[in-house]
């Protein structure tokens, strides 16, 4: 009968719109859109699953997986969260039961979300070599600044090396604490973090204004051999402070009596180990041209031109024309202070362009030859 019949149409379309609201974005027919419309993405920029093609036939959308109520989490395949869900993962259940969504002993992404937000935390306790390590450095500036310097937060080497630096004008026996923070120095200022390393650069600062028991400028040759070796080694940094930084150190170094130009020159005129590393050579030269204007070149300053020429070559003869470019106005103090003699050292130059060009500045520069 008519009623029947439309009794049973009435049922299918209901079945129909049923069965279309419980399947997922992909599982749609070809004129299904997903619930986040064709090829939409999340709108989150942590999460990296996009919306795509879907299965053969479908119009695309992203994943639409059910979330824990409480934090959020994804309880399909594990996927990059949001920070908000992060941040809830890190949140401590304080007196409730451990939890998959509490427990965060194997989750360190969580843990390091946690630790960003509040800190790092007392410093952790020295072991193995450490122990050994720190203790010279509790003798002197206590148990906390040890674990401080130590440390394997950057946050706790800062904070150590400044304690240090407050500490050490009030230090009885000078020379004894200058030994002990040789060996702090050595090791932060090696350090790849830049904010240790400044505060390494103001603490050595701070040894250079020490005085000995009798009164005399601190003898520090010997004890800084290592960091001045890391100094020039951080005048190729890409970070701007730490190279200007570490390029002041090093003028300090040359001026002061305790260490002098001579012995700052030797290490920045040490070639690097791979030869053709232009911007080890090329930073190193940067350097030599400030030096070489604050301090006329000649032996007793280190500035020989045996002990040079290497250098001046390597620069000259480099593939990188900025690096040639400095190589040659370090050439032209050179030439000032030597004249003719610098003449005879441009066989050493491989390019007779590159002979011209310096030639022609040595001659706009009124240098000898």
């Amino acid at each position: 009968s008519l009623s029947l019949i439309l009794s049973l149409s009435l049922s299918a379309a209901g079945q129909m719109r049923a069965s279309s609201q419980n399947v997922y974005p992909d599982e749609q027919g070809s004129n299904g859109m997903g619930k986040q419309g064709m090829g939409a993405l999340s709108t989150s920029p942590y999460n990296n699953v996009q919306g795509g093609g879907g299965s053969p036939g479908g119009g695309g959308g992203g994943y639409n997986e059910e979330r824990d109520p409480e934090t959020g989490i994804s309880q399909g395949p594990r996927r990059i969260m949001d920070p908000d869900a992060r941040e809830a993962r890190a949140v401590v259940n304080v007196g409730g039961a451990v939890t998959d969504s509490t427990d965060l002993s194997n989750d360190k992404a969580a843990l390091a979300a946690a630790q960003s937000a509040e800190g790092p935390g007392p410093p952790e306790e020295l072991t193995g070599a450490a122990i050994a390590e720190g203790e010279t450095i509790s003798v002197l500036f206590g148990d906390n600044v040890a674990r401080q310097v130590l440390s394997k937060h950057w946050q706790h080497r800062s904070e150590g090396l400044e304690e240090i630096q407050k500490q050490l004008p009030s230090q009885s026996n000078v020379t004894k604490a200058a030994r002990v923070v040789a060996t702090v120095l050595k090791k932060t200022i090696a350090d790849k973090n830049p904010t240790v390393l400044l505060a390494a650069l103001q603490l050595l600062r701070g040894v250079l204004e020490l005085k000995d028991e009798q009164g005399r400028t601190l003898e520090v040759k010997g004890l800084l051999d290592t960091s001045l070796l890391g100094l020039v080694l951080k005048l190729a940094e890409t970070n701007t402070r730490v190279r200007d930084e570490s390029a002041r150190a090093l003028m300090a170094l040359a001026g002061h009596q305790g260490a002098g130009c001579s012995w700052v020159a030797q290490a920045v005129l040490k070639p690097p180990k791979q030869a053709q590393n232009f911007k080890a050579i090329q930073s190193r030269l940067e350097f030599l041209r400030e030096l070489a204007g604050e301090y006329t070149p000649s032996p007793q300053h280190g500035l020989g031109i045996e002990a040079a020429l290497p250098m001046l070559l390597l620069g000259a003869n480099s593939s990188n024309a900025a690096t040639r470019t400095v190589a040659i106005e370090v050439w032209v103090h050179f030439a000032h202070a030597y004249g003719s003699k610098m003449s005879a050292q441009l066989k050493g130059v491989e390019s007779t362009k590159t002979q011209a060009l310096i030639q022609e500045a040595v001659t706009k520069g009124g240098g000898g030859g």
